[in-house]
């Protein structure tokens, strides 16, 4: 399913977290300061705090501490880019073997030699206190660069499934393959033994 991705302003990312609700798709949000060095856990927390959203609505949008740094354009140049581009990739990588309720961080999931950096580090406990807040980190794990986190907007307090993305993107699949089943039965005849009823329930993908 495809990723909206926003960027910078609260307005915005809880239109985009409402609109993935909406939509069955999952917002992957940017902060401004995570594309500043040196950026504090109380800035991000403090940018992030800006945008309110319901426990519902949190379930629907991630967000990440820093930018990550790319290979240039041009030999011997880096750039700096949203992580949000870097997030969406790994995702599709977990899509594609079959099963989204999977977080695609630690060393497993590697996002080198593509990254070459990141703008912004933070330390263990830093970290667990982002995440905590509902911010996602990138770090470099046994010298390998990672996604850290599988946190959405809505803390665990509020829910313990749905505060980890990966049970969101999982409810997005299921989702997606059950409206496809029901599609095929759209205006399908009723019949009075029932037995259209009863594929429909089975799921049968034929009707």
């Amino acid at each position: 399913c495809a990723l909206p991705i926003c960027r910078f302003e609260p307005g915005l990312w809880t239109a985009m977290a409402e609109q993935a609700q909406k939509t069955n798709r999952f917002a992957l949000a940017d902060m401004k300061k995570s594309e500043e060095a040196s950026k504090t856990v109380a800035e991000l927390k403090t940018e992030k705090e800006t945008a309110t959203f319901s426990t519902l609505l949190g379930q629907y949008i991630a967000f990440f501490s820093t930018a990550v740094k790319a290979t240039g354009l041009t030999l011997g140049t880096e750039r700096t880019i949203a992580t949000s581009g870097v997030v969406a990739g790994l995702l599709a990588k977990v899509a594609g073997g079959g099963n989204d309720n999977r977080a695609p961080a630690g060393p497993r999931w590697p996002i080198s030699p593509f990254v070459i950096g990141l703008v912004n580090t933070y330390t263990e406990e830093q970290m667990n206190e982002l995440n905590t807040a509902g911010i996602n980190n990138l770090s470099e794990r046994h010298g390998i660069l990672c996604l850290f986190g599988d946190v959405t907007a809505t803390p665990q307090t509020k829910d313990l499934i749905f505060y980890q993305y990966s049970s969101t993107r999982e409810r997005m699949r299921l989702v997606a393959e059950c409206e496809e089943v029901g599609e095929r039965f759209l205006f399908a005849t009723l019949d009075g033994r029932h037995q259209k009823r009863a594929k429909f329930q089975i799921g049968r993908a034929h009707v």
